[in-house]
């Protein structure tokens, strides 16, 4: 049986298919982006250039990609990551990432 979730947040939206045990996420979360390239693991993957918030950048994406494995592992679990206080903690998570950019 295949799921489909779609949890809003104040920067995007969370996009979760699972079946079977296993999932699929599609997000919409904006990223800091390299002011020089606009790709938003600039620094790490290519040397176009060494700004100093490469780091700033590098922490503040690692910090959505983890909340969003997160949900997605845990909808994969069988929790409910729609229900009103599931999707309250994940806005109040990257409300607080944003708010460190």
């Amino acid at each position: 049986m295949t799921k489909n979730y779609c949890i809003p947040t104040q920067f995007g939206r969370l996009y979760l298919t699972v079946s079977d045990g296993s999932g699929r996420l599609t997000s919409s979360l904006q990223r800091e982006n390299c002011p020089t390239c606009d790709r938003p693991d600039c620094g790490f993957v290519t040397a176009c250039c060494e700004d100093d918030d490469v780091i700033v950048r590098a922490e503040i994406n690692g910090m959505l990609d983890a909340v969003e494995s997160m949900v997605l592992s845990h909808a994969v679990a069988g929790i409910d990551v729609e229900s009103e206080p599931y999707v309250k903690g994940v806005m109040s998570a990257v409300d607080a990432i944003g708010n460190r950019a």
